[in-house]
Parts: C-alpha cells; structure tokens; sequence
C-alpha cells in the first residue's frame, strides 16, 4: 500500500513539473521567435589621414605629459595631467570644439587656458596653449601578463564637422618629461596619428553627408613591465615551490610520508600563490598568460605526486634491489620534469 502510494505521489509530481514547463513555455510564444534588432554590430572606423582635403583649416595638435598616475587594471583608467596647444592660421576657433573622447568623469576634467587669447606667432599663426587634467578610459589588454605591453591613449577629436578644420598631431614638440614616472611600469615613448573618425551614423542629420566623419589625433604612450617584475614577484616564488614538489623525488623511496606530503603542500601552495597574483587584476574570462604558466606547474606538481603513489604501490621495502631501481626511476623523473617545465615555460612566454 505504501508503496503504491509512494508511485502515485511520484508520478504526480512529475506530470505537475512537466506541465509548469511546457505551461511557462507557452507564456510568450514571441519569445520563440527571432529578436529584431535596429543593428546586428558595431559602426564607425578610424581611417588614417593620409592627405589634407581642400578648403579646410589644418590645426597642429600637441601634448607635452607632466605626470601620469593612479592607472587601474580593474577599472580600465589611468590620470594623467599635460599640457596641450594649438596651433592654425585662419579664421576659427578650433579649442571651442576639442573634446577628448576617452575622457571620462567630466566634472573631474580640468581645462585651464594658459592665456586669455591666443598668441600670434612670428609666421602669422596663432597658438593657444591650455592645461588639462583628467582622468582617461584606456582598455587595457591582459593577455600576456605579467610581461604585457599597453599603450594609454589620449584620443582628440573635433566636434564639429562643420567647422572646416582639422587636426594634424605635432609630432616635433610633443613629448614628456622627466618626471612622468609610473611605478612598475617602463614609459618607451609616445606616438602620434591623424585619423578620420567614421562614425556610421548620421546622427540625425538627414542629408549631412560629412554628419559622421569627424577629426580625430590619437596619442599613446607605450608602457612595459619591466622584466624584473615577472623574474622577481612570479617565477621566483613559483620555482622554489616546484623545487619543493621535486625534492620529493630526491629523498630515499623509504620516506613515503615525506615524498607524498611535498608535492601535495607544494600544489596547496601554487594555488594560493596564483590567487594571489590575480588580486590586483580585473575579472577576466580571457586565459592570461598567467594562467597558463600556473596551469603547467599545475600538471607537474600532479604529475610528481601521481609518480609518488606509483612507487609507493611497485616498491619492496624489504628489497635493496627494488629501493635502488626506484631511486634510479626517481633521478630520471626529476631530470625529465625540469627539462619539460623549461621548455614549457620557454614556449609559453615566446609563442
């Protein structure tokens, strides 16, 4: 009797949840149906300014960095504080329509006119020269960390493209000083290009053919890891735990509580050098260099466990010839796992 009850109880249960699923499945049959989208991907280029057109004003954009700091990989931003001029002959004003695109936090962003009016220079131009501090978005690529490059960019445009200008970085004055020292990181230099910035869009200006092509100077500092960061803070640490692992295969085959404890402290250990080495970066779903040199430690450190437990399992205590033939397997081990962790780590690094 109970376990007729039990059945019927069960197969009630059943018919219920398969009749809630197909019951919300039929909630919104739209749903079912493909989504229309107003755009499917992304719009807009840069193509690069290979010849100034006819009948418009070239303005020469500069910058001269005076401090950069306070980058951070998890929010994509760095500060940095320049100075930057212009300079044009001609009717116009192009400071009135410079926006610096990457900037973010606009409250934040600081512009100070160096003087009233722009100077007129010897040739007949003028020049206005302005004092900027803000903070930029810069979308940093972790792919090869810790021996990653970035470059941090601060992208110029101009906001009318009515205006009948357009920007020509300067590429003679530009620079930075010495000052602008950014701790861990290794400034190379910075360069400078012209592009058009083909947005895709019109923004409503029907009829505007120019409505979506915009001028646009995109200056980026180079930056490195020094090498030293990487030998010192991640291979070090991470070799001395994989001596820790092989040292296992070192010791007498007698020892199996010692041979076994090693490797298994030494794979605790690697996991909590790794998690500590990513505290400091964003959540990323990309593999990371990083991630694959902790990967290989990882296969090694189980690799000499695993061989740890094969001897322990194939050893006779009671036998010299068998201590010693497992001792001899034990030395070659350690010669094949360094020489293929070496490899490994060459071919990671280098690829």
């Amino acid at each position: 009797m109970k376990s007729s009850t039990l059945k019927f109880a069960l197969i009630t249960l059943l018919i219920l949840s398969t009749g809630s699923v197909l019951g919300s499945s039929k909630i919104d049959p739209n749903l079912q149906k493909n989504q229309h989208y107003i755009a499917k991907s992304s719009s807009g280029e840069l193509t690069p300014l290979i010849s100034i057109p006819a009948g418009v004003i070239p303005v020469t954009l500069g910058i001269y960095a005076i401090n950069i700091y306070d980058l951070d990989l998890k929010a994509n931003t760095y500060y940095i504080s320049f100075y930057a001029w212009l300079r044009w002959k001609g009717d116009c004003d192009p400071v009135s329509t410079l926006e610096f695109t990457n900037a973010v936090e606009n409250w934040g962003l600081t512009t100070i006119l160096l003087t009233e009016k722009p100077d007129t220079l010897a040739d007949g131009s003028l020049c206005q020269s302005l004092r900027i501090n803000s903070r930029f978005y810069q979308n940093f690529d972790l792919s090869r960390y810790p021996i990653d490059r970035q470059a941090l960019t601060i992208i110029a445009e101009n906001t009318d493209e009515s205006a009948g200008i357009i920007y020509i970085p300067d590429t003679v004055a530009s620079g930075f000083g010495q000052e602008v020292n950014l701790p861990g990181w290794k400034v190379n230099g910075l360069q400078a290009e012209a592009y058009v910035h083909h947005y895709g869009s019109d923004f409503g200006e029907l009829g505007n053919k120019l409505a979506s092509d915009y001028s646009t100077v995109k200056f980026s500092f180079d930056l490195n890891r020094p090498f030293s960061f990487f030998l010192w803070k991640i291979l070090f640490p991470l070799i001395i735990v994989m001596m820790t692992s092989w040292i296992a295969l070192l010791l007498s085959p007698t020892r199996i509580e010692a041979r076994t404890a090693l490797p298994s402290a030494a794979l605790l250990s690697m996991i909590f050098l790794r998690d500590g080495a990513m505290m400091a970066l964003p959540e990323n779903s990309t593999l990371l260099l990083l991630d694959k040199i902790y990967v290989l430690s990882y296969v090694f450190i189980v690799l000499t466990l695993i061989h740890v437990m094969w001897v322990n399992l194939k050893i006779n205590m009671d036998s010299p010839e068998s201590v010693a033939r497992m001792g001899t397997i034990d030395a070659i081990s350690v010669k094949l796992q360094v020489a293929a962790f070496v490899i490994g780590m060459v071919l990671l690094m280098w690829l």
